[in-house]
């Protein structure tokens, strides 16, 4: 066996470990394929996991393998379910294969839903492992990029600062203080009680006669056995007196925070270490508003991961508490029958079919106040359909559909009490009470029966005779409701992180305000420079091109990327059989988009309505393209069709560093950024468009014939 895989040793071996799946390393022969695999002895006995390609197993493994039912993700997460409850635990835990056998499962025999339910865990697993990633890469790009001292070394020629960074001991920054310690702690109180270690609060104190510690926001918890470090929120109190609490001496707490995480010493076994804490050397940066920038951006990076490890733990939980085997598989055993078949019901026998009523804008308000607390909604679908706040409630917990114009047959489930404008539908309560999953059933069909000659309408009558297949089960409406609760969640989650790192791509600028210091030990001739854009590059221009000599996917000798002025697809127009340049930028010289600068990295072809510029000083890279794209706007000529011409372009002025290196760190970090805001784009898109329509293909087929 071979810890990597190497020649004829491609075949995993799996043994009884939970870490890395179970694999111990590679083996030249395998012993089944496509199968279960389940621990039968030791602590980890009753794992489960599902094997999908060739594979070994050691002594420790239990093997399912076809036999009526191929083996699956679908039934590896339905035994997993139920192996714990079989595990005999005297002496060594054992799952034996005799135990194994008699493990009763229900399941659906239908492989059509077994095929789709393991396609819709394997798709949470993905995402799971996505968002792990993620944290993992945050976490390491947190302390990889060093922000504080590689962005923080150049200044201005024209602009001399005095505030260098500098070196000295972490004891002459932080004094320490004394915390009044509470040893018994309750889970619920008024005040916490902070420990040491991984999981700081111990409990909460009311009712104690000593006092807590009030200046909680310039203090920082230090575990001197543990290594641990804590910001407290509120006021508290220590378990113990392991807890060090230190405060700076002139530092900005959260800036002395950072500066400690990052300069943490090794552990040495369970010993005091706040002396070797104290013994450090460390740079840092004397400026208060330098310390809350940089403070503010690890603020922003310490969400960005706190969001993804939320997310991890979202969908771990909510992987086994949806329980889709048990509500998406709605069939029985042979030796019980259900009677909550899916059925077709009309809209007109599940609810009630009213309509909304004129209002004056006048008579809405756009923020809620005083007796104006009730949502009031329209036909627009911009801000989920909300004009504004009125007086009085229509409904309480109903759907609502926009009956004409361009969003007709447009379904919204509205929870709470709101009034509707007299462009909406109302569904109310006959045989069902409106939900979630109503709503979702009923948008999957009303697009099919929209009027679209001239003004596109779907009327009462039209909307009473549409025909859905649903379940009459209200625990199941109510479990498929939640989990399209979740989802809509997430995929909030999702627009909002793509708007909020698009936003603070430009915010930051950490081009310009991360690079404008010094140290004293070191003086650096590379400094930010202005420079005209025809000193630094050669400016070109692309060619015409038929549409006729350009495919939509590569073929052949068509193989490089043609771009245009479009801003869609990032200006790909599809594929051309010669190259016009690589790795340029280039910028859309007229038209709607004009201004627009994007690089191109590799061989590519450009039409003419693209601006090119090629190395001459510099070769163009992310940093510059950014760096220019931050001053192209102010350039165009907007008179008449709007335009960015040569000439323009080459006497735009950019301050910018000379220092390759500089610039290639700064191209790594945008490039990292926009690599995360295309990830939660594609996510929330993904989300969006494929889960919704997989899980209403559950609800909406998995019927008993």
């Amino acid at each position: 066996m071979r810890e990597i895989k190497f020649g004829n040793f491609k075949y995993p071996v799996y043994s009884s470990q939970t870490s890395d799946e179970g694999l111990i390393g590679y083996y030249t022969k395998y012993m089944t394929d496509n199968a279960i695999t389940w621990t039968t002895d030791g602590v980890k006995a009753g794992t489960v996991f599902y094997r999908n390609h060739r594979f070994f197993a050691t002594s420790h493994c239990g093997l399912l393998t076809k036999k009526q039912f191929e083996a699956s993700q679908y039934f590896s997460i339905i035994i997993s379910r139920n192996t714990s409850k079989y595990v005999t635990w005297v002496a060594m835990p054992m799952l034996t294969t005799s135990q194994m056998e008699k493990i009763a499962i229900i399941c659906s025999l239908d492989q059509k839903e077994q095929s789709k339910i393991s396609s819709l865990f394997s798709n949470l697993d993905s995402l799971i492992t996505l968002h792990q990633w993620e944290c993992n890469f945050w976490n390491l790009k947190k302390f990889e990029i060093k922000i504080h001292r590689f962005f923080t070394r150049f200044c201005k020629k024209f602009k001399k600062y005095t505030h260098t960074w500098e070196q000295e001991k972490l004891g002459n920054l932080i004094r320490s203080v004394n915390i009044n310690m509470c040893e018994v702690a309750f889970p619920t109180g008024k005040f916490e009680v902070i420990q040491q270690g991984s999981e700081p609060i111990l409990g909460y104190v009311s009712n104690v006669k000593q006092l807590p510690y009030f200046d909680y926001d310039s203090v920082i918890l230090f575990g001197d056995h543990t290594l641990s470090l804590y910001k407290p929120k509120k006021p508290f109190f220590v378990a113990s007196d392991g807890v060090k609490a230190y405060i700076p001496t002139y530092l900005n707490s959260y800036y002395l925070y950072y500066l400690i995480q990052k300069n943490m010493p090794s552990s040495n076994g369970y010993k005091r270490h706040s002396s070797i804490l104290k013994a450090k050397d460390i740079l840092l940066s004397s400026n208060i508003l330098e310390q809350k920038k940089l403070i503010f951006l690890f603020s922003n990076l310490d969400s960005l991961i706190t969001l993804h490890q939320w997310e991890c733990n979202f969908w771990n939980l909510k992987k086994f508490e949806i329980k889709i085997h048990r509500f998406f598989t709605r069939f029985c055993k042979k030796s019980k029958k259900y009677t909550h078949t899916w059925e077709q019901w009309k809209v007109k026998d599940i609810f009630e079919i009213t309509r909304g009523y004129v209002v004056s804008k006048k008579e809405i308000l756009e923020t809620k106040s005083g007796e104006y607390i009730y949502p009031i909604y329209s036909s627009q679908t911009i801000n989920d359909g909300l004009l504004g706040y009125y007086k009085s409630y229509l409904a309480s917990n109903a759907i609502t559909w926009t009956t004409d114009g361009a969003n007709a047959g447009t379904v919204s489930y509205r929870k709470g009490r709101f009034y509707a404008t007299n462009v909406c539908g109302l569904l109310s309560t006959k045989a069902f009470t409106p939900n979630l999953y109503l709503a979702f059933a009923l948008s999957s069909e009303t697009y099919k029966h929209v009027a679209k000659v001239g003004n596109p309408k779907l009327m009462n009558n039209t909307m009473a005779n549409i025909e859905l297949i649903i379940t009459s089960n209200l625990v199941e409406q109510s479990k498929i409701s939640s989990l399209f609760s979740n989802l809509d969640s997430l995929i909030t989650l999702h627009q909002w992180e793509c708007n909020f790192w698009n936003l603070k791509k430009f915010e930051i600028k950490i081009h310009r305000f991360f690079t404008r210091f010094c140290k004293k030990s070191k003086k650096y001739t590379h400094t930010w420079e202005q420079w005209k854009v025809k000193d630094i590059f050669e400016i070109t221009r692309g060619y015409v091109v038929s549409k006729k000599e350009i495919l939509e996917t590569k073929s052949g000798e068509y193989i490089y990327p043609i771009y245009s002025s479009q801003t869609i697809n990032d200006g790909l127009l599809g594929y051309y059989k010669s190259y016009l340049a690589s790795n340029a930028i280039t910028w859309t010289t007229d038209g709607a988009n004009a201004g627009t600068v994007s690089y191109r990295k590799g061989r590519f072809y450009a039409t003419n309505v693209c601006g090119l510029l090629s190395t001459k000083a510099f070769t163009p890279n992310l940093y510059l393209a950014f760096a220019l794209s931050s001053e192209t706007y102010k350039h165009v000529a907007k008179v008449g069709n709007p335009k960015l011409m040569n000439n323009t372009m080459a006497n735009i002025e950019l301050i910018i560093t000379s220092n390759l290196v500089e610039q290639s760190k700064i191209s790594s970090l945008f490039s990292n950024l926009d690599s995360l805001i295309t990830l939660h784009q594609r996510g929330y898109k993904w989300r969006e468009n494929i889960w919704k329509k997989m899980i209403y293909c559950y609800t909406n087929t998995f019927k008993i014939e």
